[in-house]
């Protein structure tokens, strides 16, 4: 018997409940700056462009995964684009029933070539892969330059 075992229910896993004081500071890299602060400042999403194989990041990236070249042409992306999956969660990260299903999917957006995981704001049962959304943003004077400035993807 090997000393992995496959846990099949949250409810399985061992947890020990105490503190551990970690100290640290979190610098956003420029790259993120710019996307953060373009969603909050104009709710347009921003990406990267790779120059050598034409792929566009959203969010963006420093590097390119493919050519490994320094990715830093800045570029609009759309805010609507094609639920390609999604899933629905019915249990919190502890264990804990949820109050309402929470439904995540994963959006690509026009002009973008890779996807973004976020919520999406619409009855799990209408749903499916393939279907056009739009991201509903927070008010322009409640964004914070977070990823929580975008309060989910609704369908169009």
């Amino acid at each position: 018997m090997g000393i992995v075992r496959k846990l099949e229910r949250a409810v399985d896993v061992r947890r020990v409940k105490g503190d551990f004081p970690v100290r640290y500071t979190y610098t956003m890299p420029p790259h993120h700056e710019r996307f953060f602060k373009t969603l909050k400042e104009t709710g347009r999403f921003s990406g990267a462009r790779c120059e050598k194989c034409n792929t566009t990041f959203v969010p963006p990236v420093a590097f390119c995964e493919k050519c490994f070249v320094r990715v830093g042409k800045a570029v609009d992306v759309a805010d609507a684009g094609t639920l390609l999956a999604f899933t629905v969660a019915r249990e919190g990260p502890g264990g804990e029933r949820l109050p309402a299903p929470v439904v995540y999917g994963i959006v690509k957006l026009r002009g973008a070539s890779t996807v973004i995981l976020h919520k999406v704001l619409a009855d799990p049962k209408r749903l499916k892969a393939g279907m056009k959304v739009r991201a509903q943003l927070k008010p322009a004077n409640r964004r914070r330059g977070s990823i929580t400035d975008i309060e989910g993807f609704v369908l169009v």
